[in-house]
């Protein structure tokens, strides 16, 4: 997101209706003396990671990054005012390599917006996900980022959704369990990411278990590979409509993984030009222009990228583990490895300031 400092998006008349700053910390003064309705959203953590052992014995989890709190005020802002947004950089995914090594992801950074005449809005980041590498017979569980808090908005102050968490019992085989990221809660509700959880029990290896992150209108789904399955078993991200379906011992299929999205934008009605229908793309990123899917989670690939606001997919893979990074504010999925391979969590995704210019004064 580097060098974005705004972006305005316009209606069919021309008029300024929305402002979208992204980049460090940015002095802003409206073009005109407006009301407003102002987000404030800090960083997603970022997911955790762990590289198990190559014996036959031992565990891998990795627990998802929690996403960034949002704070959301109506305000009267002046053309005189020099307001000022700081925006939270995201929290990096944590990276393990070698037998039985595991690291926790980064907390994202808090976004703040402040300025004369008006209560300071804060955004908390969301915290990493944790990683868990154990040898022998002992469980290993990469907990759930815990998702940022808000404070300041006189409309609302809404925690993000925390991240997956990752259990993995299955320490007689080579195998490992990595949870998606929580998603920010714009619809009033911060959902989590889904849960991975690999009870296994046959003598099988490098089978295991990642789950979606969590999208705007639903969590993500919970994945499970229990009993003498021999299926790697993944979940779909939440959706903007709802959550994902939960599976056990099978794998969704990757088309079903970038999840619903909203409507397409209608440009011909100014109430649809704005970031929460999809009008904006992240640089070099497919698919980030929909908003509100999870990542879905993958066995032997890198977890899918969150969609706008919404949280990474897991990723299980035997050799090289990657988690799929956050949306805009939302947190990265953890990455489990079953052979010590080099392991990455996803980054969580960097906090936003969006100003929506209701009315001129």
């Amino acid at each position: 997101m580097a060098g974005l400092v705004k972006t305005q998006e316009t209606n069919p008349n021309g008029a300024i209706q929305e402002i979208v700053i992204t980049d460090s910390t940015t002095t802003f003064s409206p073009p005109f003396n407006c009301k407003a309705l102002v987000y404030v959203i800090g960083a997603g953590g970022g997911g955790g990671a762990a590289a198990s052992t190559t014996t036959v014995t031992g565990s891998g989890a990795a627990g998802g990054g929690g996403a960034g709190g949002m704070a959301v005020s109506f305000l009267k802002l002046s053309s005189s005012v020099n307001y000022t947004a700081t925006i939270g950089a995201f929290g990096a995914g944590a990276f393990a390599t070698g037998l039985s090594q595991a690291a926790n992801g980064a907390d994202g950074d808090d976004t703040v917006f402040s300025g004369a005449g008006i209560t300071t809005m804060t955004g908390g980041g969301g915290s990493g996900g944790v990683g868990d590498a154990r040898t022998g017979s002992t469980q290993a569980t990469g907990t759930g980022g815990a998702g940022g808090t808000a404070t300041g908005g006189n409309s609302g102050n809404v925690t993000g959704g925390a991240g997956g968490t990752a259990i993995d019992t299955t320490y007689t085989t080579r195998a490992g369990a990595a949870a998606g990221g929580g998603a920010v809660g714009i619809t009033g509700t911060g959902f989590a990411g889904g849960a991975a959880t690999n009870n296994r029990t046959a003598t099988g290896i490098n089978i295991g278990a990642a789950s979606g992150g969590g999208g705007v209108g639903g969590k993500g789904g919970d994945a499970t590979a229990s009993g003498a399955s021999d299926t790697n078993t993944t979940s779909c991200g939440g959706t903007y409509l709802g959550a994902s379906a939960d599976k056990v011992n099978s794998t969704k299929l990757e088309g079903d993984g970038f999840g619903l999205h909203a409507p397409s934008q209608d440009t011909n009605n100014p109430i649809h030009s704005s970031i929460f229908d999809g009008n904006f793309s992240e640089s070099s990123v497919n698919q980030a222009d929909y908003r509100g899917h999870g990542g879905s989670g993958r066995a032997n690939q890198t977890g899918f990228r969150g969609g706008l606001f919404s949280g990474g997919g897991g990723s299980v893979f035997a050799t090289a583990a990657v988690g799929g990074a956050g949306g805009l504010g939302g947190g990265g999925g953890g990455g489990a490895s079953p052979e010590g391979g080099n392991t990455d969590g996803g980054d969580g995704g960097d906090g936003v300031v969006i100003i929506r210019i209701l009315e001129a004064l």
